[in-house]
Parts: C-alpha cells; structure tokens; sequence
C-alpha cells in the first residue's frame, strides 16, 4: 500500500495493531514508545521519526519500500 498522508499511515497502524489484538499501550510498550505518540500516530496527527517508525513496523510485522519517484519502482525494502 502507497501512503502519502499522516492519516494513510496512521490508518494502516491502527488497523494492523488491531489485527494482532494489541493495545496501543501494547504497541507503545514493545516499541518503547509513549502511549500518546502512537495515538497521534494513528489519528493523523503526527507522522514518526525513522527511530519510532522502524520499531512500530517491525512489532507489526510490516515492511517498508522506499520508491524511486521517477521510475515507481522500488529501491529498497526493510524487513524483519
């Protein structure tokens, strides 16, 4: 999924947290970060620092793709 908003990627967060059944509290505690980051997170709010984003994918169990704008394509993508 392409994001190009705060919401989009709040949206896909909350969305996958719910899946896994965690809290936000849950979330925030894995990924040693305050409760109310991730709710501003997953509103819109706020979009995270690679240093907060990177451990949320990861408890989540999503990857990231950094895509070339010219060619659409992906360069590079993060897994765990």
């Amino acid at each position: 999924m392409k994001f190009t908003t705060n919401i989009q990627l709040g949206v896909l967060i909350a969305n996958k947290r719910k899946k896994l059944g965690l809290t936000q509290t849950q979330l925030s505690e894995m990924c040693g970060i305050n409760q109310k980051d991730i709710s501003l997170i997953e509103s819109g709010k706020s979009r995270p620092d690679i240093e907060r984003l990177l451990p949320i994918l990861s408890k989540l169990k999503l990857e990231m793709q950094l895509v070339d704008k010219e060619t659409d394509k992906p360069t590079y993508t993060t897994s765990w």
